[in-house]
Formats: structure tokens, sequence, C-alpha cells
């Protein structure tokens, strides 16, 4: 009996909310939805032979950059860095 007290309570309440806050309360539920799909599609993901590729090409990166085998720039050098290569590039390749 609680129950359908409660239910109607809340019925009554969702129905007399403002027109804006039924709108959010109805994104709020869509986006429930979508992180639960999401969810369900990472865990489909690592289930997946693709992602035991990934994990082993990211386990492989982060030793390289641990034992300085391999440099992390930061987004400035990198964008500098690139800027030079493809300069070098419009260089080397001008005449063709």
């Amino acid at each position: 009996m609680e129950a359908i007290t409660l239910r109607e309570s809340l019925i009554d309440s969702i129905n007399t909310l403002p027109s804006n806050m039924l709108e959010e309360v109805n994104k709020f539920l869509s986006f429930l939805k979508y992180e639960n799909s999401t969810e369900s599609a990472l865990n489909s993901y690592m289930k997946t032979e693709q992602f035991q590729k990934d994990r082993v090409s990211l386990h492989r990166t982060y030793e390289d950059l641990i034992n300085n085998r391999a440099t992390l720039f930061s987004e400035d050098e990198y964008s500098e860095k690139m800027e030079s290569f493809v300069a070098d590039l419009k260089l080397k390749y001008a005449d063709n």
C-alpha cells in the first residue's frame, strides 16, 4: 500500500514540475542511459583481442617513458617539433 501511495505522490510531483525542470530531469535520465550503454560498450571492448593489443602497446609505451627510451613532449614542444618537421618536408619535396 505504501509503494502505491509513494508512486502516486511521485507522479503528482513530477506532473507539477515546471516545464524546464521536467526537461532537466529528462536530460539527466537520458544521461544515465548513455552512461550505462557506454559502460556496457567498454566492458564489451575489454573482452576483445584489440583491447589486449592496445593494453600491451600502452604498457610498452609506459615502460619506454619510465626507462627514458622515449620522450613525452608537452603540447607546445610537440607543436613546435611538428611545425619544424612539416617545414622540412615542404623544403625536401618542394620540387616534386
